[in-house]
């Protein structure tokens, strides 16, 4: 059996309701914001709005899971007793933007 995941977005409230003297279809491909969507395709969307294929959605299913799993390993740290300079790069971090370097602070447990 096939299963499918149809997720709505709003930006606002809107009452009006769509017609109902057409018939739609489905199993077609659409345009969202000006990217065509395939069937299969997953949309990610904030009001910038993001369509990606299944396989840009599996890649960035795993980039969040990492980032989820870094987190909580930092949370528990702190928890214990750490220091933020003890979970991420703050003092290579500062040193580069005060040498003028391109640097981002990220967490290193």
């Amino acid at each position: 059996m096939s299963r499918h995941l149809i997720v709505y977005f709003a930006k606002g409230k809107c009452a009006k309701s769509g017609t109902k003297d057409k018939v739609g279809s489905t199993r077609e491909k659409i345009q969202c914001g000006g990217v065509e969507v395939n069937l299969g395709d997953i949309i990610f969307a904030d009001v910038d709005g993001v369509v990606m294929s299944k396989d840009e959605a599996a890649a960035a299913i795993t980039k969040g899971e990492e980032i989820q799993e870094k987190e909580e390993l930092a949370l528990k740290k702190i928890q214990s007793g750490a220091r933020f300079n003890q979970i991420c790069n703050i003092d290579e971090h500062v040193n580069n933007i005060k040498e003028g370097i391109s640097s981002k602070l990220r967490l290193t447990v």
